[in-house]
C-alpha cells in the first residue's frame, strides 16, 4: 500500500512481511507518475490517501523484476578488460566486519598484485599510500559510472529527462574527482592510472594496448601512483573521500 498525505512532498510504502511492516519513503512526484500510468489505485481518501497495485501495476512490476534480473545476470556473467568476473563477494553472516571492510570482488587487482612486490631493498614496491591513492581513484571512477546507470534506470522508469552534466549529485562530484585527479597526472601516466586503477587491466594488456615496451608500465604506474597520492594530500579537508 502506498500513502501520501495532502500537501506532504514525501509518500510511503507499507509493506506487510508477516511479523512487521516494511516502510519505503519515495518522492510524492513518483507517486504522481505511477497513479497516471494506471498502476496503482486510490482505495481510501481523506487526510491520508491510500493506493494500491492494479494489474496493470502488477504486470509493470513483473516486467520490471525481470529487467532488473536481467541486468543482474549481465554483471555476473560478464568480465572486464583484465578477465575479472562480475561476482560479489559474499560473506557468512557470523564475519560482519569482513564483509564492511570488503569493497570490490573477490578476485585482486592489479594494485593488489603489485603491492606484494618488493625491491632489492626488500621494501615494498608500493607504498600503502599508493595503493590507497589508485584505490580512491577507482572508487570515484565506479561512483561516477553507478551514478550513470542510476540515472539512466529512473528516466526510463517516470519517463524523466536525463539529468544534465552540470547537474549537482554525489555521482557528478565524483566525476569531476575523478577527471581533476588524471588532468593532474597528465598523458601517459593518466593513461596508465586509467586502464590498471579504473579499467583494472593487467599490465601486460596496459602495455600492448599503449604500445609501451614490456615491464615498462610497472615504473610508469608507480610514478603516477606517487603523484595521484601527492595529489589527493594537496587537497583540502573538505575534499577528503567519505569512504
Amino acid at each position: 500500500m502506498l500513502a501520501v498525505g495532502r500537501d506532504m512532498p514525501k509518500a510511503v510504502i507499507l509493506r506487510d512481511m508477516g511479523t512487521e511492516v516494511q516502510k519505503t519513503v519515495v518522492e510524492r512526484r513518483l507517486a504522481e507518475v505511477l497513479t497516471l500510468r494506471d498502476w496503482i489505485s486510490c482505495f481510501s481518501s481523506g487526510r491520508v490517501f491510500r493506493y494500491r497495485l492494479t494489474k496493470d501495476g502488477r504486470q509493470a512490476l513483473v516486467q520490471l523484476m525481470a529487467k532488473a534480473e536481467q541486468h543482474r545476470r549481465a554483471r555476473t556473467e560478464t568480465t572486464t578488460q583484465s578477465g575479472i568476473s562480475g561476482h560479489i563477494a559474499t560473506f557468512p553472516s557470523a564475519d560482519l566486519s569482513a564483509a564492511k571492510r570488503a569493497r570490490y570482488g573477490l578476485q585482486e587487482t592489479p594494485l593488489q598484485t603489485l603491492s606484494r612486490l618488493t625491491g632489492r631493498d626488500g621494501k615494498p614496491f608500493l607504498s600503502n599510500e599508493m595503493v590507497r591513492a589508485g584505490e580512491r581513484l577507482r572508487e570515484d571512477f565506479e561512483l561516477a559510472q553507478i551514478g550513470q546507470h542510476v540515472a539512466r534506470e529512473r528516466s526510463e522508469f517516470t519517463d524523466e529527462p536525463r539529468a544534465s552534466n552540470t547537474d549537482a549529485s554525489p555521482a557528478r562530484e565524483a566525476f569531476q574527482r575523478a577527471s581533476t585527479a588524471l588532468c593532474a597526472l597528465g598523458p601517459g601516466l593518466s593513461d596508465i592510472a586509467l586502464r590498471c586503477c579504473c579499467h583494472l587491466e593487467g599490465l601486460e594488456v596496459a602495455e600492448r594496448e599503449l604500445g609501451w615496451s614490456a615491464r615498462s608500465g610497472k615504473i610508469v604506474l608507480r610514478i603516477a601512483l606517487e603523484q595521484l597520492h601527492q595529489h589527493y594530500e594537496s587537497l583540502p579537508p573538505q575534499n577528503q573521500m567519505i569512504g
